[in-house]
């Protein structure tokens, strides 16, 4: 075979060559049998004709019957994922010939395959015709496509009434799941294969975490991996959806310090300085068969775990992985967009839509941090790897150390280098769980980076957004994880001022006490202080001599007008209150007349009037009665918790202002020099009759005061809220009085 020859061969993958091949070898089976003439040696006589296409069509839609059921399909999983389109249905059962090669089945029970799976046939029958130098007929052509068309419509009828089941191919694992296989793998003892365990681990996260398949982990080399500011790089030269390697971008993989079994950096970490695989391949040429293996046996270990969660055992494989990272994140609520997800797994846009959104770093990233399930609801999405200052590095990871603890560091590509220090890092900084999980013979205990890693445990950096002390920042952050954290810095600032205030509070009232303890020692003090400063001798200076010497002191000082001071010494009545009521403590902390929750009154003027002067009442506050005797005046706004009940005793107040000051300005009672305009002793001394007798007249004053607007005995039928509301309308609006009661209620 010329070069031309052997180039223009590789337009399909090998993996699709053999599925095209097995599905030939299906094909002439049956021609063979039916068609004899559309075979010649051993190769198909194109065109194979419309009744030809019918009968393979026919033929290969019939499921076969499930006698003999062949070794689990988790093996064959590899091909699935490389034919996606055409074998993820491989699974779904095979044609079943009899002896003489005749197809078994056809009737209306039979059960069916899968569209993808007769789809395949068409492809590989396509193909042949593209070898030839030939084009499909178009009788042909539209025979398949009619038929497939029809197919996929039946199956979907099929899946409505039960007869088929709802998903075709492999099913997407969910998280639960993905993290029960990852555990399982960690968990190394007498009866596993740790060095399986170690490679089945790596392989299990690189699946999720690139969104890749199988085929494009297994080709991973070190040369395909770097590192870029705060993640891992892996870049695919080529995968199933680009064969000639045009859209090979870079996938970024983060780490995930919270969960250690799901941390594709440590993982990578263990796998790097235990396994000793020849060349240049990350876990070496047969690890997707390794996997498969290990696969298949978990999936018979942890079979009844798995099915409590969710997962369907019987449609689980390598490809299960792909799926499930890509339904998980679609389904987030805080999930990357559509496109970038698109992208990572290799996915087409359309030829429209690929042609304006382009795979660019941020979005990749997000997505990377996503499929490591750091959390996007919080500040840990922004969480850095575990990581050492460029000095440690320069100092303690030279590369002669680094020889010694890593058997294969002279042979490494220079991009893969800068990965090292974050492998050991992420070691130093999960030493404690390692010890924990691994067991005494796991083969990370006998390399000589073992001892030195709880050495380094001080000198190792994490953190969330960005870490001072390295520079090392955070890629890949949507805008709400920075919502996220300025919340949590606002909450620490609150923390922080309410342990300020707190501590401020304790000292006032220390303060407090230290004053009210002096104010209580400082009058002895000071009548000692004077008594021992006045000294008479043969007499003991007391107490009755000073008051007495104080009294004759003021009696003899003249005032200005000639009198003395003693006779114009005056104490003026305070104005009544309720002294002797009790204080109520509320949960904040302060003192008022009245429990907390308390309401102001309702109802009329009169009821308004005889509450004001301390009418005692009663009033039912969290399922507890209080007797309430205070006078209304006594109270202030700070009494009142709600706005409304605060506005509503400013109205009561007003009112009361109002009808006071009519009262002073007829002469109808007399104020008090020392009371303010809310109080009144002479009426506050009344009794209860007499106060309803200058309530009456106070009110016709009123009414006398708004040009009679308001008859006497709708007064009392208002509520004095309606009261104050007639006021505001009634007075003129250049009235002082109104603007105080516009004033004091605002």
């Amino acid at each position: 075979m010329n070069l031309y020859d052997t180039i223009s061969s590789r337009h399909l993958a090998d993996s699709t060559k053999k599925v095209y091949q097995n599905k030939l070898a299906t094909v002439k089976i049956y021609l063979r049998n039916n068609f004899p003439n559309k075979i010649a040696n051993n190769e198909l006589v194109l065109p194979l004709g419309v009744d030809a296409i019918k009968g393979i069509l026919n033929a290969v839609t019939v499921k076969k019957p499930k006698k003999k059921r062949r070794r689990r399909a988790i093996d064959d999983d590899e091909v699935v994922e490389e034919e996606e389109e055409e074998e993820e249905a491989r699974e779904e059962g095979e044609v079943l010939y009899d002896e003489d090669g005749n197809a078994i089945g056809g009737g209306g029970n039979a059960q069916l395959n899968g569209h993808q799976h007769v789809n395949g046939f068409r492809s590989a029958i396509s193909n042949e015709y593209r070898k030839n130098g030939m084009r499909v007929p178009d009788d042909e052509d539209a025979i398949l496509s009619q038929y497939l068309k029809g197919l996929k419509n039946t199956i979907a009828e099929k899946r409505l009434t039960g007869e088929m089941d709802l998903l075709e191919g492999k099913t997407p694992i969910n998280i639960v799941g993905f993290e029960m296989l990852c555990k399982q793998a960690c968990m190394n003892n007498a009866a596993t294969d740790i060095h399986l365990n170690i490679n089945a681990h790596c392989f299990l996260l690189l699946l999720w975490n690139l969104m890749a398949r199988s085929e494009s982990v297994n080709c991973i080399l070190l040369s395909h991996i770097s590192w870029d500011n705060d993640g891992l790089v892996i870049t695919l030269p080529k995968h199933k959806g680009c064969q000639d390697g045009s859209d090979a971008k870079p996938k970024h993989v983060f780490a995930n310090p919270k969960k250690p079994h799901v941390c594709p950096i440590l993982s990578l970490a263990i796998v790097t300085f235990t396994q000793r695989f020849s060349g240049n391949s990350l876990l070496g040429t047969t690890s997707k068969d390794r996997f498969s293996k290990w696969l298949e046996k978990v999936m018979n270990l942890r079979n009844q775990d798995l099915v409590a969660v969710g997962v369907n055992v019987s449609k689980i494989g390598s490809h299960s992985f792909r799926k499930g990272v890509a339904t998980a994140l679609s389904s987030s609520p805080c999930a990357p967009p559509p496109c970038c997800i698109f992208l990572r797994a290799g996915w087409s846009l359309g030829q429209v839509q690929a042609k304006y959104i382009v795979d660019t770093a941020g979005g990749d990233q997000w997505v990377g941090r996503a499929a490591a399930l750091l959390d996007p609801n919080n500040e840990d999405f922004a969480t850095l790897p575990p990581h050492f200052t460029s000095d440690f590095i320069s100092e303690n990871l030279t590369p002669d150390v680094m020889r010694n603890m890593y058997w294969r560091y002279d042979h490494v590509p220079l991009s893969f280098l800068p990965v090292l220090p974050f492998l050991v890092a992420s070691l130093v900084y999960h030493y404690d769980w390692l010890n924990a999980n691994m067991p005494a013979r796991h083969p990370l205990r006998l390399e000589r980076l073992w001892s030195q890693l709880p050495l380094w445990r001080s000198s190792v950096l994490c953190g969330t957004y960005e870490n001072e002390q390295s520079s090392l920042r955070a890629t890949g952050i949507p805008a709400n994880v920075n919502f996220f954290m300025e919340i949590k810095k606002l909450d620490e600032k609150v923390e922080r001022n309410n342990n300020g205030v707190t501590a401020r509070l304790l000292s006032v009232e220390d303060s407090v006490n230290n004053l009210t303890r002096s104010q209580e020692e400082l009058p002895p003090k000071i009548v000692q202080q004077i008594l021992d400063k006045i000294t008479i001798p043969g007499y003991q200076f007391t107490m009755e001599d000073m008051r007495q010497l104080i009294e004759e002191t003021l009696r003899n000082r003249q005032l200005p007008d000639g009198s003395s001071a003693t006779t114009n010494v005056t104490v003026p009545p305070p104005p009544a209150a309720a002294t002797d009521s009790p204080l109520y403590v509320w949960r904040n902390g302060g003192r008022h007349c009245v429990p907390e929750g308390y309401q102001m009154c309702r109802g009329s003027i009169r009821n308004l009037f005889m509450l004001w002067w301390g009418q005692e009442h009663n009033q039912t506050i969290n399922s507890i009665e209080y007797k309430i005797s205070i006078p209304l005046y006594a109270l202030q706004l700070s009494d009142f918790q709600n706005m409304h009940e605060k506005q509503v005793f400013c109205k009561g107040r007003r009112v009361m202002s109002f009808l006071l000051g009519i009262g002073f300005e007829k002469g109808i009672i007399s104020p008090h020099p020392d009371a303010s305009e809310f109080q009144c002793p002479e009426i506050e001394a009344m009794t209860a009759a007499d106060k309803e007798h200058i309530l009456t007249i106070l009110i016709r004053a009123m009414i006398d005061k708004l040009n009679g607007r308001l008859h006497e005995n709708r007064v009392y039928q208002l509520q004095f809220v309606s009261v104050y509301e007639i006021l505001m309308n009634t007075l003129p609006p250049t009235r002082d009085t109104r603007k105080r009661l516009v004033s004091q209620v605002e």
